[in-house]
């Protein structure tokens, strides 16, 4: 056989091998390899409705973007996809993606069952998440006399030193932590129930995640519980507390109300802390907790 002949059959016996590379790679790898890369663009809390809502928006494609909705008042989450060219066409003066993602929350529609996107939705000024205060100081930087330019650079450098102190708890959004949160009782509660009654429990949530609640109480508006409850907190998530008041039904159980608190305001105490709940925007009594950490 030639030189020639021993190639050409060495060439052939390669091909004919299975290819095994793939094979060879732990099941971690390979599953992590054949996931999208997924790209988080804006995430912040907002108010659409009634709801209040914590809004992930993330770039699940280069021609989709994905919003993530969560309830907090109903403790669920919702999600709907929205291609780049209509976000770009509805926002087209918007600089960047996330800016346009920050102003399509505004069109952001939610019901009981889903969340959907209209450009041509009346927009609900409740919806739109605040501004940053610096773009509103850098149109008036140049009105602004040399004396008072310098107070308020002063001022600004105070600010931005206080803004970058850990939480006065000790605990930041970056940390994974457990927090427990006594539910002592609550007053004046909305009366849910023929006879001016409620069956009333409270449910907990970390920013979505860990949600607990308590036992019913039943017959009263001014339940009291004195139930600690041990939550877990996730790296990369915000530091608010949500807290929804329902009263417990035969068919679905009804929300009495809606309260949170930051964890950034807390200061190391052991007194208690008050609460307002409210209900279709207006006051519906009063929630008392206590916070430590474990």
């Amino acid at each position: 056989m030639s030189q020639s002949d021993t190639d050409k059959k060495a060439d052939s016996d390669h091909d004919d091998k299975p290819d095994t590379s793939d094979q060879d790679k732990p099941a971690e790898q390979q599953e992590e390899e054949e996931q999208p890369h997924v790209e988080q663009v804006y995430r912040g809390s907002s108010k659409i409705g009634e709801r209040h809502v914590i809004v992930t928006v993330n770039a699940a494609s280069q021609d989709e973007f994905e919003f993530v909705v969560y309830v907090a008042t109903q403790q669920q989450e919702f999600t709907t996809t929205v291609s780049r060219s209509k976000l770009e066409s509805a926002y087209a003066s918007e600089s960047d993606d996330a800016a346009r993602a920050k102003a399509a929350i505004a069109h952001l529609h939610v019901d009981d069952d889903a969340v959907v996107w209209d450009a041509d939705r009346e927009i609900d000024s409740s919806a739109v998440p605040a501004t940053d205060e610096k773009s509103q100081s850098d149109q008036d930087e140049s009105s602004e006399s040399p004396v008072a330019k310098a107070d308020a650079d002063t001022d600004a450098s105070q600010q931005q030193q206080e803004s970058s102190k850990p939480a006065q708890s000790g605990r930041s959004q970056d940390d994974d932590f457990e927090v427990i949160v006594t539910v002592i009782r609550a007053e004046n509660l909305h009366d849910a129930d023929l006879g001016g009654k409620s069956d009333a429990y409270v449910k907990l949530s970390f920013d979505g995640d860990s949600v607990k609640q308590t036992k019913v109480e039943s017959g009263s508006l001014n339940p009291v519980w004195n139930e600690s409850l041990t939550l877990t907190h996730k790296a990369g998530t915000g530091i608010v507390l949500f807290g929804s008041v329902m009263d417990e039904d035969l068919g679905s159980d009804d929300e009495l109300g809606y309260t949170r608190y930051d964890l950034a305001q807390y200061a190391n105490t052991d007194e208690e802390i008050a609460l307002d709940i409210t209900h279709d925007d207006k006051p519906a009594g009063k929630l008392f907790i206590k916070i430590s950490f474990p």
